[in-house]
């Protein structure tokens, strides 16, 4: 074989090679390209409920990233995720509420799908109350009720049987006073008194009030002994008024009497009686109080001596 020609056979044998290494058989790396991982899809819903529901929404994550704020109704749609399972988590939600459910879910994402997951939360309102009501008992009650002052603030009327609503109200500890209550009332218990208001509820603080007479009395008796007595009975006579009868072994008792000192004396008795001690005497009444006094009175016997006319 010339050299020519057997360079011909390996020009040859050197292009099978090659063109067997560039097209390769279809079971190595140098087949043709997979093309891109495929992927899914998440969308989050959020429903709030309640009495104060949190205006400014919730935060979400995909895999603890992604963060993404939406309110209630609304929803978003997390997108390219792999396939597999993810961790769809809620945050920033307000503290008068809870998420009814598991804060932290996992969910399956599928290969050209859109998984669906839905947070409801519900709130309470972020306020309270405090419900007052006020009993009174006794004699000369404030007509013109009391106030009911709620942390030193302005003052409410209230009646002295009546009741109110205090709203609006953190929650925590605060004071309830009742004031503008007259001097012969007491209130029972502590006043003020601390009421601990939790939000959405309604605590209550009741005020029992008694009260005492503003005014006093006399409570005036008569004990008569001896002969004779006088039958028709006496007089009793406070601070120069009107007589008021009493029976010469009886009582009466004048009352309404405003606290302070009074001359009480026993009039009407018969000439042939005497009382013993000081007629009239001071007497001091004091407010709510009945103050007795006792006058003893002793008859003798007398006889009428008749004279006839002279013819």
């Amino acid at each position: 074989m010339t050299i020519d020609r057997l360079a011909g056979v390996v020009l040859a044998a050197s292009l099978v090679l090659t063109i067997t290494l560039a097209c390769g058989d279809g079971d190595g790396d140098g087949g043709g390209s997979t093309g891109p991982d495929p992927t899914g899809s998440i969308e989050v819903t959020l429903t709030v409920a309640g009495d104060a529901p949190d205006a400014d929404g919730c935060v979400f994550t995909v895999d603890g990233a992604s963060q993404r704020r939406i309110v209630s109704g609304e929803s978003t749609t997390y997108t390219g995720l792999s396939v597999g399972q993810h961790e769809v988590a809620i945050s920033d939600v307000a503290g008068n509420c809870q998420v009814l459910g598991e804060v932290t879910r996992s969910v399956s994402v599928t290969a050209d799908q859109t998984a669906t997951v839905t947070y409801a939360v519900s709130c309470a309102q972020d306020v309270g109350s405090v419900a007052i009501s006020v009993s009174t008992v006794g004699e000369d009650q404030d007509a013109d009720g009391y106030e009911i002052v709620v942390d030193g603030g302005a003052p409410a009327a209230i009646g002295i049987n009546g009741s109110m609503t205090a709203g609006g109200l953190t929650p925590g500890d605060h004071t309830v006073a009742l004031e503008d209550v007259a001097s012969n009332c007491s209130v029972a218990a502590g006043n003020p008194r601390t009421v601990t208001v939790v939000a959405g509820q309604t605590a209550s603080a009741a005020f029992a009030v008694t009260c005492s007479s503003l005014s006093g009395s006399i409570r005036v008796g008569a004990v008569t002994s001896g002969e004779d007595l006088d039958s028709d009975g006496y007089e009793v006579v406070i601070d120069g008024g009107v007589p008021s009868p009493i029976g010469i072994n009886g009582s009466m008792t004048a009352g309404g009497l405003a606290p302070g000192d009074y001359s009480v004396e026993l009039r009407g008795k018969a000439f042939n009686c005497d009382v013993s001690g000081n007629n009239p005497r001071t007497v001091t009444v004091t407010a709510g109080a009945e103050t007795p006094v006792t006058f003893d009175a002793t008859c003798r016997y007398h006889c009428l001596l008749y004279t006839s006319p002279s013819p």
